[in-house]
């Protein structure tokens, strides 16, 4: 394994840029669910703010010198083997995740389905970064990496024990599981692409453009599902692509600093505090912030502290 290379931004600097990561991702759900809603169809909405993303990145690329460079450097990499295609594909997991959500969340509930994301995000993680897959060499896994990632599953299962949630059914829990394990996978293989392009726009064009190859198949093929769409012209319900950008962006420029773990312990945070802030300035029906949801935030606020002080040591 390689070396791990010593660290040109401070790294409390970099846990909050992760919690920022989070609460773009939180403010790009938001916005993306309300399109879904609207439009009558969780596949259509995605593509969307994918086609959307893909767009603002295509039009960035063709004006600006330095993403074309990078899509340069990128080919050649992969034609001379020091890249291999499979990171290419890393957008793809991003539409999986929603893919597993339309399959999972139903049977599960959204809180359970979290559980099952966050706890395949920490095994990823940890595995992930014990193979340095972002290229940042390998972190082992300590014992403080261990207790932080339990502490965010348990930040999860707080939740569901207050929903009193009792039944589980085991398939549509894998799937959530096997979800959370490739989303880790994914941040992984953004940083090592943009280890190659050294341009944060032409990993992000490449990481979209995988995604909305599959999420366009899709909705192809479920045409005859759903004819009663319904296109929004509010602009704000296509801010989603936006937000997906700068959360891509953010993901991607901080994986190789922090590893496949933190990176996902503070974007879950972020995530959690933003998704507060947004129940008490937006509220929508069913919203409801009780004592769980509040420990869940305690517990993956000393998660990220864990792995801070883990971090410290290294």
């Amino acid at each position: 394994m390689t070396a791990r290379q010593p660290r040109s931004v401070p790294l409390l600097a970099l846990i909050v840029g992760g919690l920022l990561t989070g609460s773009m991702l939180s403010a790009q759900s938001r916005t993306s669910v309300a399109l879904s809603e609207y439009i009558g169809d969780p596949f259509l909405g995605t593509l969307l703010t994918v086609f959307g993303g893909s767009v603002l990145l295509a039009l960035t690329t063709a004006f600006w010198r330095p993403p074309r460079e990078g899509l340069v450097r990128i080919n050649r990499a992969v034609r001379e083997n020091r890249l291999s295609g499979l990171w290419l594909l890393a957008g793809v997991g991003g539409v999986l995740i929603v893919l597993a959500q339309a399959i999972a969340a139903g049977p599960l509930g959204l809180a359970l389905f979290a559980v099952g994301i966050v706890s395949g995000q920490m095994t990823g993680g940890i595995t992930f970064d014990a193979l340095g897959i972002a290229g940042n060499g390998a972190i082992r896994p300590t014992a403080l990496r261990v207790i932080a990632a339990l502490l965010a599953v348990a930040a999860g299962f707080s939740a569901v024990v207050a929903n009193g949630s009792a039944s589980v059914a085991a398939a549509p829990l894998v799937i959530a599981f096997v979800a959370g394990i490739v989303s880790s996978w994914t941040a992984g293989a953004n940083g090592r692409v943009l280890h190659v392009a050294r341009n944060v726009v032409s990993a992000g064009l490449v990481n979209h453009l995988a995604g909305m190859v599959v999420i366009a198949l899709i909705v192809a093929t479920t045409l005859h599902l759903n004819s009663g769409w319904h296109i929004p012209t509010e602009p704000w319900l296509y801010c989603g692509s936006l937000f997906g950008i700068g959360a891509l962006f953010g993901a991607t420029l901080l994986v190789r600093h922090l590893g496949v773990l933190l990176l996902g312990v503070t974007t879950v945070t972020g995530q959690l505090v933003a998704g507060l802030a947004l129940d008490a300035l937006f509220p929508t029906a069913g919203t409801r912030t009780d004592a769980a949801t509040i420990a869940s935030v305690a517990l993956t606020v000393i998660a990220v502290g864990l792995l801070y002080s883990d971090a410290r040591r290294r």
